[in-house]
């Protein structure tokens, strides 16, 4: 499984004032959810499953995404190794370590002004791993949701 890229433009949304982060809603009579929040219902506490390899096709977004039990699948942009300091490979050594937390970052560095949201994995064993998710296939995933839930 592939996501698309959408290129959402993150000026068009409101904002949580807790977390800064995306309110996403799609129609008038669908509440405004907080991206951070339903990320975090979506994946505390559970365990990778499975990793799906990146996509080749140049329409979907080349990130390597981590299936968590439950089925959420989060692409991840880049991984990080707490315990070296360097990057970590998303591949399917990470099986069975499982989401800790859930933080929403802003950062402004040489490449501008970025947004996304991480997620740290432990196994009990090594340092955590931080993973930065793509943040526009999680404002579509949550999107789908709020649709499927006005659907009949």
């Amino acid at each position: 499984m592939a996501f698309r890229k959408h290129n959402y433009d993150l000026g068009n949304f409101e904002r949580c004032e807790e977390h800064g982060c995306p309110l996403v809603q799609v129609a008038q009579n669908v509440e405004p959810k907080c991206l951070l929040e339903w990320v975090v219902e979506q994946v505390a506490e559970r365990a990778v499953v499975d990793i799906l390899p990146p996509s080749e096709n140049p329409e979907d977004y080349p990130y390597p995404s981590l299936v968590l039990e439950g089925g959420m699948i989060l692409p991840v942009v880049k991984a990080l190794d707490t315990g070296t300091g360097k990057a970590a490979e998303v591949n399917l050594s990470l099986t069975g370590w499982q989401v800790s937390e859930v933080a929403y970052v802003v950062s402004e560095g040489p490449g501008g002004h970025m947004e996304y949201v991480t997620v740290e994995m432990t196994d009990g064993r090594h340092a955590p791993i931080l993973a930065g998710l793509n943040l526009d296939t999680l404002i579509y995933l949550l999107e789908d949701a709020q649709f499927r839930s006005i659907e009949p």
